[in-house]
């Protein structure tokens, strides 16, 4: 994958240098006088792998159009904050990693092999590690609250995020946002420029291409040394080509590449209850932004990703056909102050690789006494994990604690549902899908390593023969190596797993009478 997504980068990245040499007009508009307009504008949802008006979809969903994310300012998901039983986080370890929790459920987790129950679908395709969207040329948000796996697939229990970006246009257009803000904060500033341009190359061609650059200096005042905490930079590209063959056929393809280097989390210690025993005197209020950490961390990850979207309208049915590829890869190298204190007390280095893979094909169709969908998906997911713990307190002096492991999965599935009319009012819906999942993985545990350190046999805990444990600032720098090999691997599995999700509905249309 690597090669063939380096030359698709080289491809874009000349059409988007076409784009802002060739192209460049940014077309600046008087705002609307009345902003409500966009918050009362009839919505689009995806939400059954089909365009419908959102009034008419029997599930609980909410929708935010491109228009309501201008108007309310949201830079990502994050900033979604007002959707009930719905909370769109990053999680606190690592960043970019969703934390998403509808209706209570979720995993809160950052732990790599540990998938959430709520699925984050991204152009029509799975999302694992590795990103929460920005919300720059975005052209909707759905969140759909209770389970879906009848249509969206695995790990959506809890329900599914659905982010689409912009496609082109039929008439080209530019715009250009830049933003500069982070006043009054205990820390440093933080800047945007986001650009996008597009529109129709040919009577068949179109293309756009879109760049975010964020240089934020970190938001949080380090205590511990007066530095600012919470730095990030990050650089985003997307480019998107559509071309129409036919007036029956689409192709759509789509490139994102993501590089991210900051600061590690910004940690915290507080005393668990007032006038409980404080963290190293850090006795503060558990409702403030203060910190004070001897290691800053680091966090260093790239993720690209390739989609490629085919329908095709057909007679039958007076139907569509949709074919989606899609592939990512997100790698990750970081270090954490996991004790939140001014202490050298417990560090974890870490390093990650996924990389995930799918195929779906899947009709539309419109019968006279029924509609359609069925499909069959794909999906594939190689996983690399490297974890550190530096515990030099607990540890023997100059001690490593290293563990992590392979994993391999492979899930298909068939689905198919259908909407019968019972009467001019009452629509039942009815569903299932089928799922078969395969997964094997290689473990190096990290109990194994301390187990064995006590009989004189150490595992996975390796000496550091003197070296300074906080000089240790990547995983690379470790005695054993997941990725290169010298881990003890103790437990080796593999397993099989099958479900059957049914669906079945009933909605009831009012008269207007």
């Amino acid at each position: 994958m690597g090669e063939f997504m380096y030359k698709l980068s080289n491809v874009f990245s000349i059409t988007f240098l076409s784009l802002v040499t060739g192209f460049f007009s940014v077309d600046i508009k008087a705002q609307d006088t009345s902003k409500s307009s966009a918050l009362i504008e009839e919505v689009i949802t995806t939400a059954r792998k089909k365009e419908e008006n959102q009034q008419v979809v029997p599930i609980s969903i909410t929708t935010v159009s491109s228009e309501q994310i201008e108007v309310l300012k949201i830079r990502d998901l994050t900033e979604i904050t007002s959707i009930p039983n719905v909370s769109l986080d990053e999680v606190g370890t690592a960043n970019h990693v969703p934390n998403f929790q509808i209706r209570g459920l979720g995993h809160n987790s950052s732990i790599a092999s540990i998938e959430s129950p709520v699925a984050m679908i991204n152009d029509g395709i799975y999302i694992g590690n590795g990103l929460v969207t920005d919300g720059f040329d975005v052209e909707s948000i759905q969140v759909l609250r209770g389970p879906q796996g009848t249509v969206m697939g695995k790990n959506s229990i809890g329900g599914a995020v659905l982010v689409n970006t912009k496609n082109p246009g039929d008439e080209w257009e530019s715009k250009l946002r830049l933003a500069y803000d982070g006043f009054g904060s205990p820390g440093g500033m933080s800047s945007y420029i986001q650009y996008a341009s597009g529109g129709p190359i040919t009577d068949k061609l179109k293309v756009r291409g879109v760049v975010h650059v964020n240089d934020n200096d970190g938001w949080h005042k380090n205590m511990f040394d007066g530095s600012n905490h919470g730095a990030i930079e990050s650089t985003m590209f997307r480019g998107t080509v559509v071309y129409e063959p036919s007036e029956t056929m689409n192709i759509n393809i789509k490139y994102t590449s993501q590089e991210t280097d900051g600061d590690g989390p910004s940690s915290q210690c507080f005393q668990l209850f007032e006038g409980g025993p404080s963290c190293l005197g850090m006795g503060r209020d558990r409702n403030s932004f203060d910190l004070s950490i001897d290691e800053p961390g680091f966090l260093k990850d790239n993720s690209d990703s390739l989609v490629v979207k085919v329908e095709k309208n057909v007679a039958f049915g007076e139907g569509l056909i949709t074919y989606i590829y899609g592939d990512s890869e997100y790698t990750g190298d970081s270090i954490g102050d996991i004790d939140g204190t001014m202490a050298f007390i417990f560090h974890a280095p870490n390093k990650i690789k996924d990389e995930l893979s799918s195929h779906e094909i899947r009709y539309n169709g419109s019968f006279e006494s029924f509609e359609l969908l069925a499909g069959y998906s794909i999906n594939e997911r190689d996983l690399i994990f490297h974890e550190m713990r530096i515990l030099p307190s607990t540890l023997p002096t100059g001690s490593e604690w290293n563990g992590g492991g392979d994993l391999a999965a492979e899930s298909t599935a068939f689905f198919v549902t259908a909407e019968i009319p019972l009467s001019e009012q009452l629509i039942l819906d009815v569903g299932v899908r089928k799922t078969e999942e395969d997964k094997s993985v290689s473990i190096a545990s990290l109990s194994a390593g301390v187990a064995f350190l006590a009989q004189g046999a150490p595992s996975n805990v390796y000496l550091l023969m003197g070296r300074d444990p906080k000089a240790i600032t990547s995983p690379n720098q470790a005695s054993c190596q997941i990725f290169s090999g010298g881990c003890i691997r103790d437990f080796v599995d593999n397993d099989s797993w099958s479900s059957t999700s049914p669906r079945i509905g009933l909605t009831y249309i009012a008269d207007d009478k």
